[in-house]
């Protein structure tokens, strides 16, 4: 189980388990934790976002304790790839994610060259609009939203903005 959820139930011996792209979208896109989007541009995918403008990666980071461990995993649309930078003795490397296994990695899609990831949500996941008090708005609302990627139905009312609410007589 994940947050309440759970994402995968065993069936019996013999029985062959299919998901459908939907089912697995759904589950996993609100918790994927990876940077999705025109060259990563949140947390350390900045730097491939620079690399590589107008392109598509998907990637994560890691730092274990101690900085022993950097780690990156990442892909594209024709391939996916993970890099891990450690010693064999356990000591750190003093490399974070961001600063050994990605620069490794952004070095690699620079032979290579990157075919830009194409995002195709299944129907039932649309992008929804939140302000910062976690309220669903549409489109025509003005104003601070981040965008972010709902199942149909999940996400709530949604506000059209045409009364102040009111957190805004505070603003």
């Amino acid at each position: 189980k994940h947050g309440g959820t759970q994402l995968f139930v065993p069936q019996k011996p013999g029985k062959e388990h299919k998901q459908t792209d939907d089912q697995n979208i759904d589950r996993a896109l609100p918790r994927c934790g990876l940077s999705c989007g025109p060259g990563t541009e949140p947390g350390t995918g900045r730097r491939l976002a620079a690399s590589f403008p107008g392109k598509t990666i998907a990637a994560k980071t890691g730092t274990t304790d101690s900085t022993r461990d950097s780690w990156f995993a990442g892909f594209d649309d024709n391939e996916a790839g993970v890099v891990w930078v450690g010693r064999d003795d356990n000591k750190p490397t003093g490399f974070t994610g961001g600063t050994g296994a990605l620069r490794i990695y952004e070095s690699y899609l620079k032979k290579r060259g990157v075919t830009s990831l194409r995002l195709n949500p299944p129907e039932s996941i649309r992008e929804v609009r939140f302000n910062s008090d976690g309220r669903a708005l549409a489109d025509t609302c003005s104003g601070a939203a981040v965008t972010v990627p709902v199942r149909e139905g999940m996400e709530g009312e949604i506000d059209d903005c045409s009364e102040p609410s009111v957190l805004d007589v505070f603003d």
